[in-house]
């Protein structure tokens, strides 16, 4: 789902590859925010689905993170 969020630097970030919603400064921006990613749905829930499989996906990443973990105790 997209994402609306006040003052998220993380997101922030994300937001520079991911067009995944979209981050106010500010609650007052929040309806045009609401209607901006209304009309743009479907993108925006697209972009959210790739940020999930490319960054945050646990599973994607585990295969990496167990190898180092092995290595880091052996």
């Amino acid at each position: 789902l997209p994402v609306i969020s006040i003052g998220q630097e993380t997101y922030s970030d994300l937001l520079v590859d991911y067009e995944f919603g979209e981050n106010l400064t500010s609650f007052d921006d929040l309806p045009g925010a609401l209607s901006r990613i209304r009309a743009r749905h479907e993108w925006h829930s697209a972009e959210a689905r790739r940020l999930f499989t490319e960054r945050l996906d646990f599973d994607a990443h585990w295969p990496t993170v167990a190898s180092r973990l092995l290595e880091a105790i052996a």
